[in-house]
Order: structure tokens, then sequence, then C-alpha cells
């Protein structure tokens, strides 16, 4: 299999997974990773991040950020829902 995750998070035993694309324009194979671990325990989030565009979710509720989004969540400590 050739599946992998960009970032695990871990805060206590919750875990946020990221995925970073260069893309401009969101492409559903971009979760192909987040969608294989999306039975992790503790996994409370999974967010792919790229350079623009806008904030979306997939129908596997895995959060589409643009880099600005993501980093102002991280500016206001709200990664960790």
């Amino acid at each position: 299999m050739d599946t992998e995750v960009d970032f695990l998070l871990r805060n206590g035993d919750e875990f946020v997974a990221i995925e970073v694309k260069s893309g401009t324009a969101y492409r559903k194979d971009w979760t192909k990773g987040l969608r294989a671990i999306k039975d992790l325990g503790g996994l409370r989030r999974s967010i792919v991040i790229y350079p623009g565009g806008r904030r979306l979710r997939s129908d596997e509720n895995i959060d589409i950020l643009p880099l600005n989004d993501f980093v102002q969540e991280i500016a206001e400590n709200a990664l960790f829902p």
C-alpha cells in the first residue's frame, strides 16, 4: 500500500491528522491517506491544507483549509475540537 499522512499531531490521547498539498484546486485523491486512517483511535479531526481557494468539507468530514485559515486556527488554539 502506498498511502501516507504528512503529520499526526497529538494532544493527550487525541490526534489531528494533516495532509499538505501544493495544488490550488481541491481533488478528492488528496484525502486518500486521511481516509485510510479514519478509524484510528482518538482521531478527532482530519485536515488537508492547501495554498489557496476556499474552506471546504469533504463527504468524509475532512476539513479542506486554505493555509491562511489553518494558520488562524493555530493562532486561536482551535485545531483540536
